[in-house]
């Protein structure tokens, strides 16, 4: 018999958010001042892979189940996170990579699928730098008009403690339309 006591269960809820792509997007009103930086967004798809970029993968990993559970070595949730970004540009992993960047540094990466109607947000990251100024927004949007007309459905998947993103992808007109639990039981 297994002591259930001495095992450490770590719970990760999987909220994931869905959108009707076929409803009219109202792009956000930036400030003037705001406007002073110039954001341009470009595909990465097949491109090189810059330390900018692996470092975006890596913060949007900050709220994930491989960081948050101490278990798992630093090691193991950077080679996570960095095969992610590395399988989106280099491979099929993702349909495209797009990435967002003020005076030539790569400040903004948001990565998506296209299967059928159906399109869906792997990583979006904004450096905590470059955080407030909108680019987040500008890169859904870029998203948004690069999808082909048959997507109907858009869809993310956070974790339930990501109250940031959680807020995010609300204020964009995203709801939830799952929530699962994910343990890990560690022998």
């Amino acid at each position: 018999i297994i002591e259930l006591e001495n095992r450490q269960m770590f719970k990760d809820e999987r909220v994931v958010y869905s959108k009707d792509s076929t409803k009219r997007f109202t792009p956000p009103i930036w400030p003037q001042e705001q406007k002073q930086n110039c954001i341009s967004i470009r595909s990465c798809k097949n491109k090189e892979i810059t330390n900018e970029l692996i470092q975006l993968a890596l913060a949007s990993g900050e709220y994930s189940r491989y960081k948050l559970d101490k278990r798992f070595s630093e090691e193991c949730f950077v080679k996570l996170y960095k095969d992610w970004i590395v399988n989106s540009i280099d491979k099929d992993f993702a349909t495209d990579v797009l990435v967002a960047s003020v005076n030539n540094h790569d400040v903004g990466l948001l990565t998506y699928k296209v299967t059928g109607e159906v399109s869906t947000i792997g990583i979006l990251a904004v450096a905590t730098s470059h955080r407030g100024l909108h680019i987040g927004k500008q890169l859904m949007q870029c998203y948004r008009e690069s999808l082909p007309p048959e997507v109907t459905t858009l869809k993310v998947v956070t974790q339930g403690v990501n109250q940031i993103a959680r807020k995010y992808y609300e204020s964009c007109g995203y709801s939830i339309e799952d929530i699962s639990y994910t343990y890990h039981l560690w022998i």
